[in-house]
């Protein structure tokens, strides 16, 4: 997430543990997996409320990315994004398993592939503060947000 900026390509990277980019990707990831619920519940209308929550959490999170990257003075800190887009990814990916039934489990199918991924995050170059964050919200408590 560098630039705009003249020749950004040789600034040096703000990529690596608990940057914003493995953020960026678990959004992205939740983006394919939102598109893929969708088409599930199009069967099923009286989840649509639920849906609609989704995508504006989605984009909160996004604008909090973006207001990250611009160094915005009130903008979340990294882990803090990173902390919400795992949570999100996940919560997305469960709901997809959920729609799906029995085929979801199924090998290959997209939801269980969706459900890797997301697991995926808690794992890939995730700073300990964010994994302890993600546990206590495993557990329901409120301090992880």
């Amino acid at each position: 997430m560098a630039g705009p900026a003249p020749e950004v390509l040789k600034i040096g990277s703000r990529g690596g543990t608990g940057s914003l980019t493995t953020s960026a990707l678990a959004l992205g990831t939740a983006r394919s997996t939102l598109r893929a619920l969708r088409e599930e519940l199009k069967q099923t209308s009286s989840l649509q409320p639920v849906i609609t929550q989704l995508v504006d959490e989605g984009h909160s999170l996004e604008h909090a990315l973006f207001a990250a990257g611009r160094c915005e003075p009130s903008a979340w800190s990294a882990e803090q994004i990173r902390l919400r887009a795992n949570s999100y990814v996940t919560r997305l990916a469960q709901g997809y398993l959920a729609a799906a039934k029995g085929t979801g489990f199924v090998s290959g199918h997209p939801a269980e592939r969706s459900i890797r991924e997301a697991m995926f995050f808690y794992v890939w170059s995730c700073p300990q503060s964010v994994v302890q964050g993600n546990l206590q919200e495993l557990a329901c408590r409120d301090a992880a947000w």
